[in-house]
């Protein structure tokens, strides 16, 4: 589905993702992983749309969408959530999903404000909501730090994506929350793209994980080759491998 071929980002004389290959398959949860500064994000805006490469190309469903702005990749399936909050707090769970259905569909706001048709796009919202147990009329500003990156993750939902990229969704959620969040994700059938520090939930959700250093890729395995990689332990999880034992 995905396939990214030698992809680079240079910033003056830095190169910030240094001639990364990679493909997601259909189905796929890949997670990738690294130290600060490995190059994560700027491979994530690349892959979105948010920033063109210095080199290299990226395929998405078997078509060249290296030049593509990050609109017309969402319009061929790519949707994104942010490491920030995106969400209008003054709407409730189900407006805010319901902006997301609408954009998609090419509509308005205004004939679901108050109104009591439009009743496939309700039932639409319903179903996101319900996928990440979110509360339809709870206003969004009232929402708990790990109960906005839900609704955060419900409205990408809303575009129906094809590919689905999560940047750093668990980021500040306590573990409780992360840990349910991970159940939540866990049961989507869409093809993900995750950019995550908590290796709890990267390790329960991903089916493959991709390591980044110094803009490179450094491992790519299964959860279980990650974790027994030397190379890997040296360069990023160092101790941690003793909270899986």
């Amino acid at each position: 589905m995905l396939r990214l071929h030698e992809l680079t980002m240079r910033f003056g004389a830095l190169n910030a993702v240094d001639g990364v290959s990679l493909s997601v398959g259909e189905g796929e949860r890949r997670a990738l992983i690294g130290p600060n500064g490995a190059g994560k994000s700027t491979l994530f805006a690349m892959i979105a749309g948010a920033l063109r490469p210095s080199g290299g190309t990226i395929e998405f469903d078997g078509q060249d969408v290296t030049g593509l702005p990050e609109h017309r990749r969402a319009r061929r399936g790519i949707a994104r959530t942010f490491q920030h909050s995106s969400l209008f707090a003054g709407l409730s769970c189900a407006e805010n999903v319901a902006l997301a259905v609408r954009a998609r569909r090419g509509l308005g706001m205004r004939a679901w404000l108050g109104s009591g048709r439009n009743m496939d796009i309700k039932r639409e919202v319903t179903g996101y909501l319900d996928l990440m147990e979110l509360s339809e009329e709870r206003p969004a500003g009232a929402l708990s730090h790990g109960e906005a990156r839900r609704l955060e993750v419900a409205m990408a939902l809303a575009q129906q994506p094809r590919l689905l990229l999560l940047d750093e969704p668990a980021a500040g959620m306590s573990s409780a929350e992360s840990a349910r969040f991970a159940e939540l994700i866990q049961n989507l059938d869409t093809t993900l793209l995750i950019v995550e520090h908590d290796l709890d939930v990267v390790f329960a959700v991903a089916s493959h994980v991709t390591v980044l250093a110094s803009g490179k890729v450094i491992a790519d395995g299964s959860p279980a080759e990650i974790k027994a990689s030397a190379e890997v332990e040296r360069v990023y999880l160092g101790t941690a491998k003793e909270i899986w034992c």
